[in-house]
């Protein structure tokens, strides 16, 4: 796994990433975008062997629409797995067709430039496994591209830290196009330099930030913000919102969903993904979709009490005495709130593939689970028999069953599985809801708003009460 290091726009372990099409032109009800999935870096070891059998791949090529008439189906789609879902964008003219992670917690959009060495990948180079071929930005290639200037007449550049190093480069201005919506004079880094290995042997070409502006490197706005406030495709607040539907191995569903500028579609054959009430919470900060959780639980047991829990289990762990002790220091300066609020934050993120918290919080959590502090090799029976994980937000409680956080693959022929629940220590109790959550629950990222909501997702059969909780 690798790690979108914190730098304005912060970032995670276990990181999946998203990418997209969004769609229908000129005064656009609503758009709907269809998510390709594909495994996290972290499990791609896991599937090398026997599950990259069961990758689907659909060529369901497109017809020639206008942009008026577009309909979900009309997105050529692959599913590479549960954790991480990709869609297809284009920039230019003509257009150039990249395939991108849709990620709401960043605000940036990069993509790898012709200009790039590093991210070149010669046919000797991805026969050795090296590098996998992507798809460059060639900006003589369109007649719309423009170079961006910065104050002093030089050409503006921009450099985003991740943990595995910087991506950097310059920054341009062109068309976007997903799924048949236009964003002209898009703002966006043209990458020269991408870091390690990470995006080299990456599927997908580059990240599309779907988080606030507040935390956009270079204050780069994001192509949402340039839809609503720039192009004005969506002037109602209740048009301004987008939403998540995540697929599941297994699932009858050949994709995903992403809807822009409602939570269905409106064309017609469109299916609703949801069950039940779309229940809304504000958001505590507009960096990240963050907002208020008031507690987690494992079966009844809450998790208030971690500290004391966590401290009752050191004793009995296969660690040496030093390093109790240590632990044991770690526990009592370890905060409980986050600063400027009275509870514990969470930020729903599409870009991460599993759910992170503060670790010692999640080494008390796979406490309660399997009994070890990490589970990161449980038995595949605990998938039928491990215990709910409940989270609390404003009340209401959201469940993932163990079928639903424990994670499974095959290696060498075996079956491998481990919890979804991952460490992540960013100063502050902050947990990040990513795609095992999203995919238990549609999620609704409401700008016009400045809330985010959740409701039970669906894949057949849906019964949504449209009518949603304010």
């Amino acid at each position: 796994a690798w790690t979108k290091h914190k730098n304005q726009q912060s970032r995670l372990q276990g990181e999946s990433f998203i990418q997209t099409d969004l769609r229908n032109g000129g005064n656009p009800a609503q758009t709907t975008l269809q998510l390709h999935g594909r495994k996290p870096l972290r499990q791609s070891l896991l599937e090398k062997e026997d599950d990259s059998a069961l990758i689907v791949s659909m060529n369901t090529a497109p017809k020639k629409k206008s942009e008026k008439s577009l309909t979900a189906a009309d997105i050529p789609i692959k599913d590479y797995m549960d954790c991480e879902y990709m869609a297809s964008i284009t920039l230019g003219t003509p257009p150039q067709s990249f395939t991108l992670i849709l990620d709401t917690g960043s605000s940036n959009l990069w993509i790898p430039s012709d200009s790039c060495e590093v991210c070149k990948c010669s046919s000797v180079q991805e026969q050795a496994g090296e590098c996998l071929p992507h798809n460059l930005y060639h900006s003589n290639k369109s007649s719309t591209f423009e170079a961006v200037m910065d104050l002093q007449g030089e050409r503006m550049t921009y450099a985003i830290q991740y943990g595995s190093g910087e991506c950097s480069g310059l920054v341009s201005r062109d068309v976007l196009t997903f799924g048949g919506v236009k964003v002209h004079a898009q703002k966006f880094g043209e990458a020269t330099k991408e870091p390690g290995d990470v995006f080299k042997k990456a599927n997908f070409d580059g990240i599309l930030g779907l988080a606030w502006n507040s935390i956009a490197v270079d204050h780069l706005k994001t192509p949402v913000d340039h839809l609503i406030h720039k192009h004005g495709a969506f002037p109602s607040p209740e048009q301004q919102k987008f939403a998540f539907y995540l697929k599941s191995r297994g699932d009858p569903d050949k994709h995903g969903d992403l809807f822009l500028g409602g939570t269905h579609c409106v064309n017609a054959g469109c299916v609703y993904r949801y069950n039940g009430p779309i229940k809304y919470y504000p958001l505590s900060e507009r960096t990240y979709w963050q907002f208020d959780l008031d507690d987690n639980s494992v079966g009844s047991a809450s998790m208030k009490n971690w500290k004391e829990d966590l401290r009752g289990h050191i004793d009995g762990m296969q660690m040496a005495e030093e390093e109790k002790e240590a632990l044991r220091k770690r526990l009592e300066e370890a905060p409980t709130t986050f600063k400027n609020h009275n509870k514990t934050q969470a930020i729903a993120d599409s870009g991460t593939s599993l759910i992170a918290g503060p670790s010692l919080q999640i080494m008390e959590l796979n406490m309660k689970i399997c009994g070890d502090a990490s589970c990161e090799q449980v038995e595949c029976d605990l998938k039928k028999t491990g215990p709910p994980v409940n989270f609390i937000i404003h009340g209401d409680k959201y469940t993932l069953g163990a079928e639903d956080y424990i994670m499974q693959y095959r290696y060498q022929g075996q079956k491998v599985c481990f919890s979804s629940f991952t460490p992540l220590d960013m100063g502050e109790p902050l947990w990040i809801l990513g795609d095992t959550f999203m995919r238990k629950y549609f999620t609704v990222f409401d700008v016009g708003n400045a809330q985010v909501g959740f409701a039970e997702a669906c894949h057949q059969n849906c019964e949504p009460v449209l009518t949603t909780s304010p």
